[in-house]
């Protein structure tokens, strides 16, 4: 089963002609973490932000579109303040996202 965040890679690398590798010369990121979030089925956590911008400019796509991908692949639905489909604060949308997954008694 292929989550949002691998389609996105396979796609942007289809596309592109890339490899796992230019993704990450191009994001400033490990190779290793470039192919890891695209073959791992399940996300285990969310990535670091850091990541997540680096990924987003190797594979020349907005950072909402890379976050939106990696939260769906951790099972975390993202909170979005405004209609605009973007969150003033991306940790914000994580931390509150994170919370919802929690029982209402640890909550």
């Amino acid at each position: 089963m292929v989550n949002a965040l691998q389609e996105l890679i396979k796609r942007r690398l289809e596309q592109r002609g890339w490899s796992y590798g230019e993704v990450a010369r191009r994001g400033g990121v490990p190779r290793s973490t470039v192919h890891h979030l695209a073959t791992t089925a399940r996300v285990a956590r969310m990535p670091q932000q850091s990541t997540l911008e680096g990924l987003s400019r190797g594979l020349e796509l907005p950072l909402e579109a890379v976050r939106r991908a990696a939260a769906e692949a951790c099972g975390i639905h993202l909170y979005v303040e405004d209609g605009t489909g973007t969150t003033p604060d991306p940790e914000v949308a994580t931390l509150i996202a994170s919370v919802q997954q929690l029982s209402e008694a640890d909550r």
